[in-house]
This record gives structure tokens, sequence and C-alpha cells, in this order.
């Protein structure tokens, strides 16, 4: 599976935004490209569980492998993160052979359903109920430096683009 772009990274590990703050760099990318209105993609790992219920072993959290903020372009929907630009209905597969991941789902959300996965913004979930949410929180200033970052801020790829499948 080739992607529409590739950064200069081959490795998520070879930065933050790849390992543990992923969804920052969503964040800052749906700021630049789309006034702060983006689509994030979230990649959950059913089989690594952030929280579960002492009642009920249905109830549980997944851990989220990684998040993607999702771009409309002439040719499609493309997903970016970190290591570059793909279609967005590749980042599941791709997102599982990079992490080595096995039982995944994905989920479309906007800012406010990203929140949903963020610590910080569910307070009163957490306290009441003790439940721990799976992405660490996002400070104005960790978005500031995201958006520092070439591969947040880059143009998507266009049909004359090397590499480009159009």
């Amino acid at each position: 599976m080739s992607r529409l772009r590739s950064n200069d990274i081959d490795s998520p590990q070879d930065s933050i935004y790849g390992c543990g703050l992923c969804h920052v760099h969503a964040i800052a990318a749906a700021r630049y490209h789309e006034a702060g209105n983006g689509r994030f993609l979230v990649i959950e790992d059913h089989d690594e569980i952030c929280w579960s219920s002492e009642h009920d072993p249905d109830d549980y959290i997944p851990a989220v492998l990684h998040v993607y903020s999702l771009h409309p372009t002439p040719q499609g929907l493309v997903a970016r993160d970190i290591l570059g630009d793909r279609v967005a209905e590749d980042a599941e597969e791709e997102c599982r052979d990079v992490y080595c991941a096995i039982n995944t789902s994905c989920t479309e959300v906007d800012l406010e359903g990203l929140h949903g996965y963020i610590q910080g913004f569910e307070d009163d979930l957490q306290i009441d109920n003790g439940i721990e949410l799976p992405l660490s929180p996002v400070t104005e200033s960790a978005i500031l430096d995201a958006l520092t970052e070439p591969s947040v801020i880059e143009p998507f790829a266009t049909p004359n683009m090397e590499n480009s499948p159009w």
C-alpha cells in the first residue's frame, strides 16, 4: 500500500507525533487546513484496554492506536499523519501494519468527538466514574508547536506531484 506522500520519517517511533501525540498533530493539521473544522479518524486497538468496568466486561474503552486528520481534496478524502498522506480508506489497514495491531476499529469524529478520547475534556466522567480516557491532555502550546511541523502544513498531493497516484 503506497502513501500519496511520504515524509522523511520511516517509523512512527521517530517522532512524538507518531507515538503519543498523534492527536496533537491531527488537531494542528485540522486547524491549519480546515480552519479548525476538521474531521479525524480514530483507530482503536481492542486488544489493549485503556479502562474497563469492574461490573460489566463489555463496558470498556479500548486504547487509541492512532489519530489521523481527514482532509477533503479534489481527488478524494486524505488521511494525514506524521508519516504522510494516504487515501483515507487505506488508513486503518496501514495503521495495523505500522503498529502491528490486529483487532482494530476506526471511527470518524469531529473535534468535539475527538475531545471524548482526550483526558481533561471529560472531567466529570473521569471523576464521577473513575474512567480513564486513552489520549493525553492537549494544550494550546502543544498545538502551536505542532503547527511548526512541516508534515502539518505542507500542501496536499495533486495529480502533478511526484508519487501521486492521480
